[in-house]
């Protein structure tokens, strides 16, 4: 059954280039290293909020005294739920950032990218990492912007990110998924699948991806342009008009 369904990744135009060119897995953020720039930027803020090493729900308590009625609150969440993953301190969870995740839900996939104006969860809790620094005060955000001017890729990522497409992906074996939290046992999910299906019911799994091949990415939708371009079909050629035709038809900065 799993090689019937459809999973779909929404992301940016940029990040989605990658996805095509590589052809494998691979963590974008750490290529343009907004993953570092994030980690130190958090290592900045802990230390100045004294709150190195603390549990989660003591550096929310900390945030709490300084955020401001305009602060964007889901970043501000955001950013506290991916210390773990920054730091490594635990794994298993669907904040652990990083590995390319897939959703049985089209519209969840359209929503995660086109209703962010940063097209990722990553990003805008870096944002939110950016807007406490700012809240602590003029040193700590003089310090980030300084962390950010040397970082350009970072700065385009988070201020002029490309546009919102899902990527559609068709034709998966068991053994090349695995559950949200990184388990390689689906068969859990492949339940909750089949008693949707027979219930009628749209059943939002998610899932991240072990390994897949070219042939696996069916369709592009151009969220932009709100069309399902299937010109980029699995059995066209991936390296010649395939990837070229989705490629010309991104804005300039996209490219």
């Amino acid at each position: 059954m799993i090689e019937m369904l459809s999973l779909y990744h929404g992301t940016d135009a940029m990040s989605a280039r990658l996805i095509f060119a590589e052809g494998t897995p691979v963590d974008y953020h750490a290529r343009n290293g907004l993953r570092s720039f994030a980690r130190e930027l958090a290592k900045s803020i802990l230390d100045a909020l004294g709150m190195v090493e603390k549990e989660s729900w003591e550096i929310d308590i900390a945030l709490n005294c300084i955020r401001p009625g305009s602060a964007d609150i889901e970043a501000w969440d955001l950013w506290v739920r991916s210390l773990p993953s920054l730091f490594g301190t635990h794994s298993g969870t669907p904040f652990d950032y990083g590995p390319l995740y897939v959703t049985s839900s089209f519209a969840r996939a359209r929503r995660y990218c086109a209703d962010n104006p940063y097209r990722s969860e990553f990003v805008r809790s870096v944002v939110g990492g950016l807007e406490i620094a700012r809240a602590i005060g003029t040193v700590e955000a003089s310090r980030a912007e300084g962390m950010l001017n040397q970082q350009p890729a970072c700065r385009a990522a988070i201020e002029a990110p490309s546009d919102p497409v899902v990527i559609e992906f068709g034709g998966f074996t068991v053994d090349m998924l695995r559950t949200e939290t990184g388990k390689a046992d689906l068969s859990s999910d492949l339940l909750l699948l089949d008693l949707a299906r027979e219930e009628g019911v749209d059943q939002q799994l998610s899932f991240r991806i072990e390994r897949y091949e070219r042939r696996h990415v069916v369709a592009v939708h151009d969220l932009t342009a709100q069309r399902s371009d299937r010109s980029y079909l699995a059995n066209a050629d991936w390296s010649g008009v395939a990837a070229e035709v989705w490629l010309a038809s991104l804005a300039p900065q996209s490219r």
